[in-house]
């Protein structure tokens, strides 16, 4: 039987305690991984389910069963959700549902550039429609899901209500389609008469679905089909053409089907020559083929040279929700009015602030919530930071902010990418990096300035300081010859630029500039402070129950700790995230608590650490997650940190000569990391957007501050050289275990699409695999020699090391075939052809790279000494 590492196999099974979590579903092809020109996505509707809605009564699932035969090299999946009343038609339910849709969308293709702009269209049945109007819209407001609403080229409509529900038409549609679902399936449910009255409040919030999404329809084409045939005991269809048509020739085509509002959806294995269902798979091709984006127009070649500038990873950093109601004060402010102001000369802002004072939610708010006209100027921001891999250099920001702009306009890249990207091919085959420094830096102003002709630019741009001065100059260099570039264009662009304001010699040079500078006071941030603190102390009344003290008790807290916080949003956050985690008996306590809680971020990280590391049980899986945090190469997916914990962990345990085996494994993996390292350590270290990062980069300054007794890290057993050759090892573990044990299928020419759907599904059945091949080599390096030695801990250990290391660098070795080609997918792409010669060009780079490896095994000095 061929071993899967994955903790849940089945997605039937992925959620036995919750059936409204949600889930895409494959249905075709069988082989998740094969190379397909499109991908339809079809979304049930009320009391819908992903299977019942579409089978017909003779068990034929018409998705899978028969729209392979007229659409070939299609993707077919459907969304699973919860479907019951409260879940379609309330409007925190649908929004909820929807961003699981687009979010899941993203994530399945955001490491894959060859599917990044895979044409996508949706199927929605009933109120499922609504669903999917409400995930496109989702699309295009956040930046960061930019990949769907490039990619998606239309909707498909069974049955669903579009415009012209009022008051007393909708409760009816709602309640007929209930009580014709309850015979029909075992689950359904007769609305009760309280139902009834929430669906009544929620109509508003569901027609304005419908007006959110009027404007984007000129970007889309839709297929409508609306049934002829009432339900049972009713005298009128549900959705007529009055409600059900998006009433737009040029954009929609429509047909009437035969049957009911549940039923005709629905086709027998019979029925798939007839017209009927020949109408639905036309029109599906249909939407397959129209309305293609500019930058859906790349060649595969153009493609890949735009997307090997930036991962679309890096573009969701810091996708963390602030408060509800904060941020919204930025809009009043003089300066920040005048810089939106298009008539306005004053298009560079600096916008400083203290350390702490909330600039990172400010900058989010301004990219993510439409606060810039975005009719008027593309938004393009980057996130730095000195404490996440890759984030904190003059490349990332040149790199991130070229590929965004030139998503914009797609027509240039051939042009201005192109000819580096072709020459770049011929770089050795252990150099993983296309666009190094002088490159990128040598095209960015001239690039950006043949797109601001295009279309008018907006920059936005956070951590600022972040950066190492040289970096920082390097850019404000690049920004000039932009504007010499630009000439009269100049005006085209904005440049918002976010950062702390202790640096004067940073900021004359701004001055001299241009910019504009704004601070951030506590005054403007002290109600956002407040709302922050109000929400964040909830669970802690809702802890205490009639212990809690009351309303006049809690707004004096609420003040105290506000006033405390003198203006660091940071550290009110994580006062009330402490204090929702320890032991509060009532009110009276609470006051003494935040008494005794240090008033610097310092202290109060100290205070922290003191109460993770204070939970000895959780203490080795604790020190797993700041290890891996601190020293990630790349944010670690939530499935990659589950392995990788499981894999230090169960290597503190093995002391077997051959690498630990899928077995030993199983009992580290956890069935919800997520909520275990919320747990055990969440008010330092969290999920956001499904990677692992730190709460706030100031912890890692801290962390690495090195006073009188050493840094913060020595103190907890996590000194960096020694950590960084226990994530070598656990990368080199993984890379030899019985999984890769056979590479599969050869590479044969003109059967490269086999190749590439092989490495496709060991990436998907192995959720470590890809960080481990891409990073083990640079995770050894950085440890050195000396640690790599001392981590073994004696000679039959370091032999045991070296033998499972030689087996990754032995080019007749199945487990160094499959590590490197999964290293060759993603550092140069499945189009380039993979070269017989690359293991061996790896392992000598790897060997010419850190030499003193190979040394035999040294008792480290304290050990020597006492012998």
């Amino acid at each position: 039987m061929k071993l899967r590492d994955s903790v849940t196999i089945q997605h039937g099974d992925a959620h036995p305690e919750d059936p409204r979590a949600s889930f895409l579903e494959n249905f075709y092809p069988p082989d998740e991984d094969a190379r397909v020109r499109a991908e339809v996505i079809f979304v049930p509707g009320l009391g819908g389910d992903f299977v019942g809605t579409w089978e017909a009564e003779d068990k034929t699932f018409w998705p899978r069963d028969l729209l392979p035969h007229y659409l070939k090299d299609i993707r077919i999946r459907s969304f699973s959700y919860n479907t019951t009343l409260y879940g379609t038609t309330n409007d925190f339910k649908l929004r909820e549902n929807a961003n699981d849709l687009v979010w899941q969308i993203l994530e399945d293709r955001e490491d894959d550039e060859a599917a990044m702009l895979r044409p996508l269209v949706f199927v929605g049945h009933s109120l499922g429609g609504l669903l999917i109007k409400r995930a496109i819209k989702a699309a295009y407001d956040n930046p960061k899901l930019r990949p769907i609403r490039e990619a998606t080229r239309g909707i498909m409509f069974f049955a669903s209500p579009q415009y012209g529900m009022d008051s007393g038409t909708w409760p009816i549609f709602a309640d007929r389609v209930l009580r014709c679902v309850a015979p029909r399936k075992s689950e359904g449910q007769v609305p009760s008469e309280d139902m009834l009255k929430d669906l009544e409040k929620n109509r508003s919030s569901m027609m304005k679905v419908a007006a959110d999404f009027k404007p984007l329809q000129p970007r889309l084409r839709f297929a409508t089909l609306l049934e002829t045939d009432t339900m049972d005991g009713h005298h009128t269809v549900l959705v007529s053409e009055a409600h059900g048509l998006i009433h737009d020739a040029q954009r929609e085509r429509h047909s009437m089907l035969s049957g009911d509002h549940l039923e005709l959806c629905k086709f027998t294995k019979e029925e798939g020559d007839e017209a009927p269902f020949g109408t639905v798979w036309r029109y599906i091709e249909w939407l397959i083929g129209r309305n293609p984006k500019d930058i859906g127009a790349l060649t595969p070649r153009e493609r890949r040279a735009l997307f090997s500038l930036c991962p679309e990873e890096f573009h969701r950093y810091f996708d963390r929700e602030p408060t509800p109601g904060t941020c919204s004060w930025i809009v009043n402010t003089f300066e920040f009015k005048n810089w939106l102001d298009d008539k306005s000369k004053e298009h560079k802002l600096w916008i400083k602030g203290p350390p702490g004072c909330g600039k990172s939610y400010l900058a989010r708010h301004i990219v993510v919530n439409s606060v810039i006209d975005r009719e008027s100027h593309e938004v393009i921001h980057c996130f730095l930071s000195s404490s996440a891999p890759g984030r904190g250099t003059l490349g990332a920001l040149l790199r991130s902010t070229l590929h965004q702009a030139l998503r914009v306009t797609p027509h240039l890249v051939g042009g201005l990418l192109l000819p580096t990207f072709k020459e770049r091919q011929k770089r050795d085959a252990n150099d993983q990096n296309i666009w190094s420094g002088e490159f990128v830096t040598d095209l960015w102003a001239a690039a950006m300035a043949e797109v601001t002709a295009h279309r008018p630019l907006a920059f936005v741009i956070d951590g600022f300081d972040e950066m190492e001065e040289a970096c920082r100059i390097e850019f404000l260099a690049c920004l000039r010859d932009l504007e010499t570039k630009s000439g009269s264009a100049g005006s085209r662009f904005k440049l918002l630029l976010l950062s702390r304001g202790e640096d004067l010699k940073l900021e004359a040079e701004l001055s001299r500039l241009g910019f504009v500078s704004l601070m951030v006071t506590f005054k403007g941030t002290m109600e956002d402070i407040r709302r922050t603190v109000v929400a964040g102390l909830d669970i802690v009344w809702r802890n205490l129950g009639e212990d809690a003290p009351d309303e006049a008790r809690q707004r004096e807290i609420y003040d105290i700790i506000t006033q405390k916080s003198e203006g660091v949003y940071l550290w009110a956050a994580l006062v009330v995230q402490y204090l929702g985690r320890i032991r509060v008996r009532n009110g009276a306590d609470l006051l003494v608590k935040i008494t005794r809680l240090p008033r610097d971020i310092k202290g109060l990280y100290g205070k922290m650490l003191e109460h993770v590391f204070s939970r000895k049980r959780f203490v080795p899986f604790a020190k797993q997650v700041l290890m891996w945090v601190l020293l990630q190469r790349s944010r670690l997916k939530t499935a990659e940190f589950n392995f990788a914990q499981a894999l230090g962990l169960a290597m503190d345990k093995h002391e077997g000569p051959t690498v630990p085996t899928h077995k030993d494994l199983q009992e580290f993996l956890e069935d919800n990391v997520e909520i275990k390292v919320d747990h055990c350590c969440g008010h330092l270290v969290k999920f956001q957007g499904g990677r692992l990062e730190w709460v706030h980069g100031s912890l890692l300054m801290y962390l690495l501050d090195r006073g009188d007794e050493g840094s913060t890290l020595t103190g907890l057993g996590l000194e960096k050289d020694p950590s960084q050759a226990a994530m070598a090892q656990a990368c080199i573990v993984y890379l030899n275990m019985e999984y890769f044990a056979d590479s599969g299928t050869p590479r044969e020419p003109g059967r490269m699409g086999l190749w590439e759907s092989k490495v496709r599904r060991r990436v998907r059945e192995h959720p470590f695999v890809r960080y481990a091949a891409l990073n083990w080599r640079q995770h050894l390096e950085n440890a050195g020699a000396a640690a790599w030695r001392a981590h073994s801990g004696d000679p039959e250990r370091h032999a045991r090391s070296m033998r499972w290391r030689e087996q990754l660098l032995d080019a007749e070795s199945e487990h160094a075939k499959s590590w490197s080609e999964v290293w060759w997918f993603f550092t140069r792409g499945p189009s380039e052809r993979y070269p017989d010669g690359c293991l061996a060009a790896l392992a000598a780079a790897h060997r010419e790279a850190a030499p003193g490896l190979d040394e035999p095994w040294t008792a480290p000095p304290q050990e020597a000494g006492r012998s």
